[in-house]
């Protein structure tokens, strides 16, 4: 050139030039990823990344996963370098050539200047060397490599593997990535014959079975160190022998078979067993009846998976007591890993298992205390604000009229009106205080009955009268269904009566205007029955079995909607039972009515023909 003495040549860099724009120019956009990562990587060849073997030979691989010294320190922690082969890594390639339809399948490991098969199939030799092998270039990927056709890879030119023996024209490789990031090698599939396609979804199902080749890796390394553990047991079972017969725990040794080779001197001192009657299969004896088959088929399933395990059973003392203790063993290994049996103890635990047994009842006991207090509470919080609202009420009324009446400001009409306002509300406070002193001799047990022979009919009609009033103002239809031989009974009539009241006032009470409700009185075997039935709001399953507890209603807004303390059922229950009979309520449901239903033990007297033509059954 002029001005200089030193010439150039351009005919190389030119075709490096020319190859590169003819490559680039041949990406398109339905080239998939991967086909262009291999297109690409041909060009990292043509701008020197991988550079031709002065002799004309195979490329040499000119980058290696970085840092090299941390990816052969990571390869070497898992001590899998010429080992023999291990079905694990062996099923996999099998798997793979078949999946593939392909004759050749190896784990490629990458050493430093070798490439070593944990695994192959339909490949001779047990490595080769790092420039030869193809696996040299799947470890510089991050995916799958596949060469379609070698012969046609400038990076393998000249390789013996593709040009000679085996004549390789096929390969993908996925790397094996630890999950720290290092590339130890590839699990790779040959064919003899190129292949045009290799889709995406057969790149992820090699790379799967590459990452299950780390698995098994990782998995033969956890075993390997269990190993390492179980030899220095085996190394220290002289003097934990020694230790064993002088510790405060029963300690027991079982060979591979599950024949008990040693007790110590605390299960003998314990059990009361020798050497001769405790060994072999004779410490089962000494268990409880009860828990011996089960403890011996936990022993034996442990036994079976060589699994550690634990169990509690109760063990006779010398003394004849029996005693709870918690008995657990873990597996025994040889220095390669063998199974060689348990090492076990057995602890006594009965004292703890009295304590939680005890903890357990006082908790349970804690739980329903706490759950009765907090209703108690509540319910004592509803009916003290109950009681005085029931109580305020009806003074409120007196005390409104009565100075209303002092300050004579009233017509003589208005005053008669006063004063049976005045007379109602005090009833009405008389019947709230007669309730509460029934209830409190109830509790008590101070309640006393005059029991004489009483006719029901008598006390049904006078029960009737007491409440037509109230059914008329809410024109509810009062229907009596009563047999005049439904027969005596003996019994308090007063108390009786107030059976009937409460229960046909409550019926009022709940049943809207133009509604119904029927009484019923009829013979039953030995008993007699009243039955009172109404259409009003009828009570929901849920509530149905709380409905004669003291102070209880469907809700706190019955109580302000109604009104009452919720005492008369309590009530009605109490003296039906003080004259040996029972009470019972019906519901199909809310808003379907309810029926209350009191049965009566019949008197020992004969009872008179009654006089009303009335029959039994026929409505009044």
């Amino acid at each position: 050139m002029p001005g200089g003495s030193h010439s150039v040549e351009l005919p190389g860099i030119v075709c490096v030039i020319v190859n590169f724009s003819v490559m680039v120019q041949g990406i398109t956009p339905e080239m998939s990823g991967a086909d262009t990562g291999e297109l690409l990587s041909a060009v990292q060849i043509e701008i020197g990344v991988g550079a031709p073997d002065p002799s004309g030979g195979a490329v040499a691989v000119s980058g290696l996963p970085a840092p090299e010294d941390e990816r052969l320190a990571a390869l070497r922690r898992y001590d899998i370098l010429d080992t023999a082969p291990e079905p694990g890594f062996d099923r996999i390639t099998a798997l793979a050539a078949r999946l593939f339809s392909v004759p050749v399948c190896t784990v490629s490991l990458v050493d430093e200047c070798r490439v070593w098969f944990k695994s192959k199939v339909g490949w001779q030799g047990a490595q080769v060397t790092r420039e030869e092998s193809l696996c040299s270039w799947a470890v510089l990927q991050e995916e799958t490599l596949v060469i379609h056709d070698t012969r046609l890879d400038r990076r393998l030119r000249g390789n013996p593997l593709v040009h000679v023996e085996p004549g390789i024209r096929f390969y993908a490789g996925a790397p094996l990535i630890t999950a720290d990031g290092f590339k130890l090698g590839a699990l790779c599939i040959i064919d003899t014959q190129p292949r045009e396609r290799f889709d995406a979804e057969q790149r992820r199902t090699l790379a799967d079975l590459a990452a299950i080749v780390v698995d098994e890796l990782e998995l033969r390394r956890s075993l390997r160190q269990a190993a390492c553990t179980a030899v220095a047991l085996g190394e220290s079972e002289r003097r934990f022998r020694n230790m064993a017969d002088n510790a405060p725990v029963m300690v027991w040794v079982v060979d591979s078979t599950g024949v008990c080779t040693y007790l110590s001197h605390s299960w003998y001192d314990f059990t009361g067993q020798t050497e001769q009657t405790g060994l072999g299969f004779g410490w089962l004896d000494a268990l409880h009846p009860e828990d011996r088959e089960q403890a011996k088929a936990t022993f034996l399933e442990a036994l079976g998976r060589r699994a550690a395990f634990c169990l509690e059973y109760r063990l006779r003392r010398t003394d004849g007591e029996d005693r709870w203790v918690m008995d657990s063993a873990v597996p025994g290994l040889g220095p390669e890993g063998q199974f060689e049996g348990y090492i076990g103890s057995a602890i006594d635990i009965t004292e703890r298992k009295h304590t939680e047994a005890l903890r357990a009842v006082l908790l349970e006991r804690e739980q329903l205390a706490r759950a009765q207090a907090e209703d108690a509470n509540r319910i004592k919080d509803e009916f003290l604000a109950t009681l005085g609202h029931e109580l305020r009420s009806p003074l409120n009324a007196i005390l409104g009229w009565v100075q209303m009446l002092r300050g004579g400001r009233l017509n003589p009409a208005a005053q008669v009106n006063a004063l049976e306002v005045v007379e109602r509300n005090a009833r009405a406070q008389n019947k709230l205080i007669e309730d509460l002193l029934d209830v409190s001799r109830i509790i008590t047990g101070k309640l006393r009955l005059d029991v004489q022979p009483v006719e029901l009919t008598t006390v049904i009609t006078a029960a009737i009268d007491t409440v037509r009033p109230a059914a008329e103002a809410k024109n509810i239809k009062l229907v009596t269904v009563l047999d005049p031989k439904a027969a005596t009974v003996s019994g308090d009539p007063n108390r009786l009566q107030q059976v009937v009241w409460n229960l046909l006032s409550n019926a009022i009470k709940f049943t809207p205007k133009d509604g119904r409700v029927q009484v019923e009185l009829s013979r039953l075997d030995s008993c007699v029955e009243i039955v009172v039935t109404d259409s009003g709001v009828g009570i929901a399953p849920a509530v149905l079995p709380h409905v004669f507890e003291r102070f209880r209603q469907a809700d706190s807004s019955t109580t302000r909607t109604y009104g009452g303390l919720g005492l008369g059922l309590a009530i009605v229950r109490q003296l039906a039972e003080s004259h040996g009979g029972s009470v019972r309520a019906d519901s199909p449901g809310v808003g379907k009515g309810t029926t209350f239903t009191v049965s009566l033990p019949v008197g020992t007297m004969r009872y008179p023909e009654a006089e009303s033509g009335v029959h039994p059954g026929e409505p009044n």
